[in-house]
């Protein structure tokens, strides 16, 4: 194998890194040149993100959610009659008293519950409530979710 120098590093190597538009270099400086590369590429996305307007990503989340919804409502032909004003998250879940959050954690997210399924989505039979909440509760019902709360007491003092 021969020995070249690199132009970069001016290092003499046998290790170097393919030939691209004319130019050779060694590996290290091949991957050290990749690191600005993206590195660089970060920056710009991060300017970016930084210029968008605040809120947006909660109003995509917020009408997604409300499309999702109505998407539901036809499927299982149950009523929707919702604005999306009356999909407006609070500050935070009146459940747990968590601040909602727009990507993740998952369990954060606002999440549109109807109190009374068989209602459909129509104003005055839903709630806002966080994702972590809304599974629970669509997938136990009172005495269940009682039944584990006395559970997980009796864990936590020892007794269990």
């Amino acid at each position: 194998m021969p020995m070249l120098w690199c132009p970069f590093c001016i290092g003499i190597t046998p290790h170097f890194a393919e030939v691209r538009a004319g130019r050779i270099a060694c590996k290290d400086c091949r991957v050290d040149a990749q690191i600005v590369k993206i590195e660089a590429k970060r920056a710009v996305f991060a300017e970016k993100k930084a210029k968008r307007r605040p809120g947006m990503q909660a109003m995509r989340r917020l009408k997604m959610n409300w499309k999702k919804c109505r998407e539901r409502a036809i499927e299982k032909g149950i009523p929707f009659n919702l604005d999306l004003e009356d999909c407006q998250p609070p500050a935070c879940c009146p459940v747990f008293g968590t601040p909602f959050k727009v990507g993740l954690p998952w369990y954060q997210r606002a999440s549109i519950d109807r109190v009374k399924p068989e209602l459909g989505y129509v104003k005055g039979n839903i709630r806002i409530i966080s994702q972590l909440a809304n599974s629970i509760k669509s997938t136990a019902n009172s005495t269940q979710i009682r039944a584990v709360a006395d559970w997980l007491e009796k864990v936590e003092q020892g007794k269990a």
